[in-house]
């Protein structure tokens, strides 16, 4: 058995190896996460296969194309994707999710997947309060808050506060939002106070520039002492990750309606389906508004809006009440 890359599998030694095969060719080669490698990384290694099996997921990450000229020609475009569209036939889907509370995964599984997606029983009820440790401390019981953490599997926070709040780094043009900052933060400190391990935590967004303040904001000391502390950072960095609760902060405020990396359905697709318990979403109603063709759970989603609730007060200070 070889474990390698697409592209180091085109590594002299390794064809040199192939070659001295029988036949030249292994019986089998599996790409794992296909649906992320452009076509002509695929076909380095299909060269040296008697059979082949892709998996992946082409409703999530696509490739990295940085040029707008090869994506427009195809190149963003996937075999694994090709071959799906093509001959559906020789394809086989994995229906039984075992990551996420049912109301988590009822978004992707109707817009993404026909509704094909089906949670397995362990799964498709479970909350945060199903964990012994986590409970509400006898001096916080009269704070609802903590409750809706505890018992609900997914509710949408309006950022709206009647201004715009969005802003862009000078240096680099990445966006960020400074009251949805202020709201993480609140969020996941109440969560901690519920005994919610950091390394149970993850915090998502699309822009650079608003995982950095969110760091800055927590004192966030990623991986002190080599160990894990709580995850703070773009879509693109939890592909293929899960955690306990998620939180994702939608950072788009403005009067234009612009909603830039919202508009693209497999990303929210990853951040969303990240959450195996809890998910939390914070976003502009606004802006949310501009997307809602994309059918995205807000505090109108059959799933969330009997635990939806605005937890800004309209002047940046991100809770109304004390906790």
């Amino acid at each position: 058995m070889i474990l390698c890359t697409t592209v180091s599998s085109g590594q002299k030694d390794l064809i040199k190896f192939c070659n001295s095969l029988p036949n030249q060719v292994f019986d089998l080669v599996i790409i794992d996460e296909c649906a992320q490698a452009t076509e002509p990384q695929s076909w380095i290694p299909l060269q040296f296969a008697k059979k082949a099996i892709f998996a992946g997921d082409h409703k999530q990450l696509e490739p990295v194309v940085k040029s707008k000229k090869a994506a427009l020609a195809g190149l963003d475009i996937t075999l694994f994707e090709q071959i799906m569209n093509r001959y559906p036939e020789v394809s086989k889907m994995l229906k039984i999710q075992h990551r996420m509370n049912k109301n988590i995964m009822n978004w992707s599984s109707g817009t993404m997947y026909n509704n094909q997606l089906k949670a397995a029983s362990e799964v498709e009820d479970h909350l945060l309060c199903d964990t012994p440790s986590y409970k509400v401390p006898s001096y916080l019981t009269n704070d609802g808050d903590y409750n809706l953490f505890l018992f609900n599997s997914l509710f949408y926070i309006d950022s709206n506060t009647g201004i715009k709040q969005e802003d862009q780094d000078p240096r680099t043009g990445s966006k960020f939002n400074m009251s949805e900052v202020n709201l993480v933060t609140v969020i996941v400190n109440k969560l901690r106070m519920l005994g919610v391990k950091d390394t149970d935590i993850g915090v998502i967004t699309p822009y650079t520039a608003q995982t950095n303040r969110i760091k800055i904001q927590l004192h966030d000391k990623s991986f002190e002492n080599d160990q894990p502390h709580l995850e703070i950072k773009t879509v693109d960095g939890f592909q293929g990750r899960e955690k306990e609760v998620i939180i994702m902060s939608m950072v788009r405020s403005n009067t234009d309606g612009k909603v830039g990396f919202l508009s693209n359905e497999r990303r929210m697709n990853v951040a969303i389906t990240r959450a195996r318990k809890l998910c939390i979403l914070i976003g502009d109603s606004l802006i949310t508004e501009h997307i809602s063709h994309h059918n995205y759970p807000s505090e109108h989603d059959q799933d969330s809006k009997k635990v939806a609730y605005n937890i800004a007060d309209g002047s940046n200070n991100p809770i109304n009440k004390k906790p």
